[in-house]
């Protein structure tokens, strides 16, 4: 069974307040995660959120440098909780042949409890 890792919101506009050593472990953990199923050919999938994103504060959209992002990483940009609303993740995830979704991020009681639920609703 194919395995996709979504990683969502990890941007500096969501993290900047926080307390940094919690970030670094989240971080790790993320990383470590992404590295194994990236070993064996599973997807990674990167969530950015940009509700509120103008061109005058673009960079703060980006996904945090602790997050490493490889070149071929599928990403998709939501302005919603849930980031199988309204996107394309649901059919990148099935033209993948995605049959279990492991979701990650720094808040698990906001984006990624919604995006849980999101992929629960639709059988991952």
């Amino acid at each position: 069974m194919k395995i996709a890792l979504l990683i969502v919101d990890m941007q500096t506009v969501f993290l900047k307040d926080k307390e940094q050593s919690n970030i670094g472990k989240a971080c790790e953990y993320i990383n470590y995660t992404a590295d194994l199923l990236r070993s064996k050919g599973h997807l990674i999938v990167h969530i950015q959120d940009i509700e509120s994103r103008q061109e005058s504060n673009k960079e703060l959209f980006e996904i945090i440098p602790e997050i490493r992002v490889e070149e071929h990483e599928k990403r998709i940009t939501k302005v919603f909780p849930n980031a199988f609303w309204k996107t394309d993740l649901e059919q990148l995830l099935l033209e993948n042949e995605v049959g279990l979704v492991s979701v990650s991020g720094f808040a698990a009681e906001h984006c990624v409890l919604f995006t849980y639920n999101g992929a629960k609703e639709r059988g991952f």
